[in-house]
């Protein structure tokens, strides 16, 4: 058995195959080819955009954030909100918050930098 660490240079696609006749065993007998062992790389963080809030709509203000890449671990815990309670609708890349402010004043929403991957 034997490990290998691979450090990857760009994201994407990280390979690893031995070829056949790579090595011998203790016989001198020569590998036949192996399997192919790959993964993904990603080491860029997603971007997020949120539009302007639009409302309010019956005491409610929404808006549309939009993720770079699909995420499927963004909830509405990951968002910070000032001034309200939120809800959220969608997936992959595109969602929908509504806003419901908790006193008058200015009402926000921030999805903080690492919040999801």
């Amino acid at each position: 058995t034997y490990t290998v660490t691979l450090t990857p240079v760009a994201d994407g696609t990280v390979s690893v195959t031995v070829p056949a006749g790579a090595f011998t065993d203790g016989a001198g007998n020569l590998n036949t080819a192996s399997n192919t062992a790959s993964a993904i790389y990603d080491a860029i963080a997603p971007t997020v955009t949120i539009s302007a809030l639009s409302g309010p709509t019956g005491g409610e203000f929404t808006a549309t954030i939009t993720l770079s890449e699909a995420s499927t671990d963004f909830t509405v815990g990951d968002l910070t909100m000032v001034n309200a309670t939120a809800s959220m609708t969608g997936s992959g890349t595109a969602y929908t918050v509504t806003l419901t402010p908790l006193a008058e004043g200015t009402v926000s929403v921030a999805v903080p930098a690492g919040a999801f991957t």
